[in-house]
């Protein structure tokens, strides 16, 4: 949990941000923002569709594929896009992964990313 946030915690007072929104921040913090959609894949409307890999195989975007994805970038290649994206083991806690998470499944439209930017 991000310092401000644990103090906020501490008092008990409520955390105004939803996961989805912090997810958001963070999406734009880490420069996330920079390729998708650009030089990577769009994730609007990714969670719970088909992804083709370079290596034939196609995968459900379930929970498990993004957070392998974000953790292990090259572990699973979009068919067509080069393997540009960094690993995040070891830089992010188990709640910025679960607000990254939250965020990703949180984009429908295309223009919600556009937004984060």
């Amino acid at each position: 949990m991000e310092p401000e946030r644990y103090q906020t915690w501490l008092t008990g007072s409520p955390v105004e941000e939803t996961p989805a929104q912090a997810g958001g921040r963070l999406f734009v913090r880490l420069g996330c923002n920079v390729c998708h959609g650009v030089k990577a894949p769009t994730l609007a409307g990714l969670y719970g569709e088909k992804v083709f890999l370079a290596d034939g195989r196609s995968v459900i975007a379930d929970e498990g594929y993004l957070r392998e994805s974000i953790l292990d970038s090259t572990a699973k290649i979009v068919a067509g896009y080069a393997p540009i994206m960094p690993s995040f083991r070891g830089q992010l806690s188990e709640e910025q992964l679960m607000d990254l998470l939250s965020y990703v499944k949180s984009l429908k439209d295309p223009q919600v990313l556009r937004k984060a930017e």
